[in-house]
Parts: structure tokens; C-alpha cells; sequence
């Protein structure tokens, strides 16, 4: 609706300035150069207004010349940007999909075209795991620790290869530095306890469990067997001490939150 009344204020403006001339039509001679020109008032200023325009339109061409190379440039890049974009899509599907082969042609690819690692690190590592090359994963895994914002995910990553490959104590490290970056994180807290608590890290998995309670990552039924497990092991300590007494007491609270967890009964 504005835009229609500032339309119709202008054209207001020109009828009246064109009527304006047309009641004093007036005349302009111009000498130069050894010519003269002879011309009304109203020839000489649409003259001059076409030249206006005529000024305008070539100042505009020649900036679009000189813009020309840089668009091309940028229209290169977001050509070359989504094409990588759509490889690392198809990538992570085809991840999903257990496809090796495909995945590491796809991570390849969107790679090359993508100058922005933290989006093609994980894609990378997951292809390389899909295709058995645990080393290849673990590189990847190692560069994504480089960058604040893929670092959780390079964690886990390392995480879960060293459990599959069986080194608890290198795991353990790992989830360490995870809680250091998201402490409440469920599967941080979950799976520091259990490391900490095979690793006789009594302390360490006491805390860690307190973690556990804190992300509600368990139901409290579960939560209680796991506090349970922990004074069990913490009662063996005690016994092993011959504390006997502190070790009862532990071992009956054990037996109170789990009734069913035989090595506190």
C-alpha cells in the first residue's frame, strides 16, 4: 500500500512539473564549437534528463564488468560448496546404510570439495571403520580433538574403538577428557563408572556415579543397583583390610538398595 501512494506522489510530481513547462515554454540558444543550437526549455531539460539516465545505465554496466570476475568467482565456490554439500549427505546415508564402499568414495569426495574439515572428519573416520581400516579411523578421530567444536565427537569416537579393541585403560582416558568437556552427558557418565569401577577406581566411579544421577541417564531402580554394585566393591575393600565392621555395614546397604545382587548377600 505504500509503495502505491509513493508511486502515485511521484507521478503527481512530474505531471505538475510538465504542466509547470508547459506554461512557460521559454527558449535556449547554446553556441560551442562554432554551432548553435536553438531549443525550448522543456527539449533542453528532457535532454538533459535522458543523459541522466543514459550516465546511469553505463555507470551501472561498467560496475557489473568490473563485478563480473568476482561473481563468477563466488558462483564457482557456492556451485563447488553444494555439490559437497550433497556428497556429504549421501555420505552419512550411505553410512546408515552399511555401505563402505560407497561411504569412502562419498567422504572422498566431499572432502575435496569442502574446504571446512569439521563437517568431513566424521563422515572420513566412520567411512574408514565401515571398511575395517581401524588406523585410518583413529587419525581422523585424533584431528577432529584439533577443533573445539568436533572434539566431543572425536572422543567418542576413540572411545568406542578402544573398548572394541579391548584397551579399557586407554578408554578410561578418553572418557576422562569426554566428562572434562560435557560432564553430564549419559553415555560419559555411564561408561566412566563402569571403567572406573573394573579399574578397582573406587573414588573415581563413586563420582562418576554421582554423574550418572545428576543426567538422569537411569531409571532410579537402576541407578540403586548400580550404588549397590559400588558399596559391594567398596565392602570387599574394607574386608580385604579387615575392616570388617565398616565392611558389613556397606555390604547391608548394598543388600537394602538391591536385594537381588548376590555378591553383596
Amino acid at each position: 500500500m505504500r509503495a502505491i501512494l509513493f508511486f502515485f506522489i511521484k507521478l503527481a510530481i512530474v505531471i505538475a512539473a510538465a504542466i509547470w513547462l508547459v506554461e512557460r515554454p521559454g527558449r535556449v540558444s547554446v553556441e560551442w564549437l562554432g554551432y548553435r543550437i536553438d531549443s525550448s526549455v522543456g527539449v533542453l531539460l528532457l535532454a538533459v534528463f535522458l543523459l541522466m539516465i543514459a550516465g546511469t545505465l553505463l555507470y551501472r554496466f561498467l560496475a557489473t564488468l568490473r563485478r563480473a570476475p568476482g561473481s563468477i568467482r563466488q558462483g564457482l565456490r557456492d556451485g563447488r560448496r553444494e555439490r559437497g554439500y550433497l556428497a556429504l549427505t549421501q555420505g552419512m546415508v550411505a553410512v546408515a546404510a552399511g555401505d563402505p564402499e560407497e561411504a569412502r568414495k562419498l567422504a572422498t569426495r566431499a572432502n575435496r570439495l569442502l574446504d571446512e574439515p569439521p563437517l568431513t572428519l566424521l563422515l572420513s573416520a566412520q567411512a574408514a571403520q565401515l571398511n575395517g581400516d581401524e588406523a585410518a579411523a583413529e587419525r581422523y578421530f585424533l584431528a577432529m580433538l584439533e577443533r573445539e567444536e568436533t572434539a566431543f565427537l572425536g572422543l567418542r569416537g576413540l572411545v568406542n574403538q578402544a573398548l572394541k579393541a579391548g584397551d579399557e585403560d586407554k578408554a578410561l582416558r578418553y572418557t576422562r577428557q569426554a566428562r572434562d568437556l560435557r560432564p553430564e552427558t549419559p553415555w560419559v557418565a555411564q561408561t566412566l563408572f563402569d571403567l572406573e569401577l573394573r579399574h578397582g577406581r573406587l573414588e573415581g566411579a563413586a563420582e562418576a556415579l554421582a554423574l550418572v544421577k545428576s543426567s538422569n541417564a537411569l531409571s532410579h531402580a537402576e541407578w540403586k543397583r548400580r550404588r549397590a554394585v559400588l558399596l559391594t566393591e567398596e565392602g570387599r575393600t574394607l574386608l580385604a583390610a579387615g575392616k570388617n565392621d565398616e565392611a558389613a555395614a556397606k555390604l547391608r546397604e548394598a543388600n537394602r538398595l538391591a536385594p537381588t545382587l548376590t555378591p553383596a548377600a
